[in-house]
């Protein structure tokens, strides 16, 4: 007999493969959509029952989501009803599922196509992508300048800690950029890692150490050897 814990696997191998068909047949979807059928893969991930994810949500946005209104809101990329999702619920929804905001507007597929409700032209799967993952332009740049101002101030303010805090921001940032690219070139069947990717790792480097440069000389983290914890051979 197999035990519960192959049974497990096995049923999630099944999920699996029944949201890989989805997204290949799924029609355009608003980006309300787009959210409702992250929220089903999203319980999926976690493991959970509708009244799991329901009260963590609940806890999470200080007000009660029965599981109809829950099981509405999983289901709406699939029906006729409409679900607006706010803002206070999507911070929600990430709190409760501990996933990056981004996560929710991930499209199903490569062949995904985001319609908003009131237009009539309809995004790519790769464009939504740029929104979510800027690469280079001037969405990167701004996105760049917004960030390093909030985290500068939050390191001044709170001092060598929060600089911590900082430095893993930017190194997890990068790492998850230069993860989507490789993963992006994987599937196109580049074999090789084309020179943009090693100037972008060149350039994170150089950042980084352009970065902490500016912290030590503004004191907010130790150079080695110049720690409490430093000790001389």
């Amino acid at each position: 007999m197999a035990s519960e814990s192959d049974e497990g696997l096995a049923a999630r191998i099944v999920d699996q493969l029944a949201g890989a068909q989805e997204a290949r047949t799924l029609p355009s979807l608003t980006a309300d959509g787009v959210v409702s059928y992250n929220l089903l893969h999203a319980r999926n991930l976690r493991g959970w029952t509708q009244q799991e994810a329901a009260d963590r949500i609940s806890e999470c946005l200080g007000k009660a989501w029965s599981v109809p209104v829950y099981a509405a809101a999983e289901r709406a990329h699939r029906s006729a009803r409409v679900k607006e999702f706010s803002a206070d619920e999507l911070l929600a929804l990430s709190r409760a599922f501990r996933l990056p905001l981004a996560w929710w507007f991930v499209p199903p597929g490569p062949d995904s196509k985001i319609k908003p409700r009131s237009a009539d032209q309809e995004l790519p799967a790769d464009e939504v992508l740029e929104y979510l993952f800027p690469a280079e332009g001037q969405l990167q740049d701004d996105l760049e300048q917004r960030t390093a101002m909030l985290f500068s101030q939050l390191a001044s303010r709170a001092g060598r800690d929060q600089t911590s805090a900082y430095l893993g921001y930017v190194q997890r940032r990068n790492a998850a950029l230069q993860s989507m690219l490789f993963s992006a070139f994987k599937a196109a069947e580049i074999e090789s890692v084309p020179e943009q990717l090693e100037d972008l790792a060149r350039r994170v480097k150089l950042a980084l150490g352009t970065l902490t440069s500016d912290l030590l000389h503004d004191g907010l983290t130790e150079s080695e050897g110049e720690g409490p914890e430093a000790v001389d051979e």
